[in-house]
């Protein structure tokens, strides 16, 4: 029997010990959720990766060409290598996220719920929640574009007038620094913290838009109000999960590095790389689940219902009823 969420607390290890609760209680609905929609944005990350080094013909893996949108071969001329690749991967990925994000949200939300959960219903939610994620996600990338503009002005007008002065260079104990490379790492900086700290104000948006039917700039100013009071139990989930996800897919790039070069792979990496979307797609559900169970805690916290767990009783799960685990307790 677990513990009610009252009981627990809002605390990071109560968000993600309930996600997880809830999936186990669930496992094949979320397992058929994984296997439409996380598996297949897991294999075109993966089969970027693969297809990027066999036509790009480089000895290695270079990190630096992805910032081009027409990489350089080795000898330094500029490729003919179109962007419609990446760009029609990039597309599937962004749509299988939002079938992801849409689907797994709705299916916890009802799941913490004691409600009855069926495939078919999730999948038909997205006929009305993928527009408005859509949009959502457009308007946040909109803001992060618009945000990293102004950095971007700022450090070349404070490079081209500072350079203008004749600062060139910072000496930091004894070691000459090149100014430039100073003030982008700065910037740099400052725009990670800004988007992290944007990512943390709005990372209940998504559960917003299917649960509250708000999506665009309401669902975003919706969300900051509710992560008040809980913005450093949401940093700590979005921390644990991205940083074990970034930690694999490092993994995932120095396998390309070794078993990709030139495009054949053995089957050591082809077992590496199925293990690699078998865990990053769990990794991504985990992470969706806990998202949707944050939203209820602080939605929780905000309406001032700090004893809402008490409302639940847990009984054993049965799986030919499809009953949950979580039962609203009428009194």
């Amino acid at each position: 029997m677990s513990t009610a969420p009252g009981a627990q607390g809002f605390s990071f290890w109560a968000v993600i010990s309930e996600a997880r609760r809830i999936i186990r209680a669930h496992n094949r609905h979320f397992f058929s959720l994984s296997l439409l929609f996380l598996f297949p944005l897991c294999l075109s990350s993966v089969i970027y990766l693969a297809l990027y080094t066999a036509l790009s013909h480089h000895d290695g893996f270079y990190p630096q060409q992805w910032l081009l949108l027409f990489p350089a071969d080795p000898t330094g001329n500029r490729s003919a290598q179109p962007i419609l690749l990446p760009f029609l991967i990039n597309l599937f990925a962004q749509f299988f996220t939002l079938c992801a994000w849409g689907t797994i949200t709705y299916s916890t939300f009802n799941g913490f719920y004691g409600r009855p959960l069926t495939l078919a219903s999730s999948v038909k939610s997205l006929l009305y929640t993928f527009l408005p994620l859509l949009a959502t996600q457009f308007v946040f990338l909109t803001i992060v574009f618009c945000i990293a503009m102004v950095f971007g002005v700022l450090g070349a007008i404070l490079i081209t007038g500072l350079q203008s002065l004749g600062v060139v260079e910072v000496n930091y104990h004894g070691l000459s620094i090149s100014f430039k490379v100073l003030v982008i790492i700065m910037l740099v900086l400052l725009l990670v913290s800004m988007v992290l700290w944007l990512q943390v104000k709005w990372c209940l948006a998504y559960v917003i838009v299917v649960e509250e039917s708000k999506w665009g700039y309401e669902a975003l100013r919706r969300s900051g109000e509710l992560v008040k009071g809980m913005r450093g139990v949401a940093l700590c989930v979005l921390l644990y999960f991205g940083i074990l996800s970034l930690s694999m897919t490092y993994l995932m790039m120095m396998i390309m590095m070794v078993g990709a070069p030139n495009g054949h792979w053995s089957w050591t990496h082809v077992f590496q790389a199925v293990l690699y979307i078998v865990f990053e797609a769990q990794l991504m559900l985990h992470a969706f689940a806990a998202n949707v169970v944050l939203y209820i805690y602080c939605k929780a916290l905000a309406e001032g219902d700090l004893d809402f767990g008490s409302n639940y009783m847990c009984l054993p799960f049965h799986h030919a009823h499809k009953v949950s685990e979580l039962v609203l307790f009428v009194l």
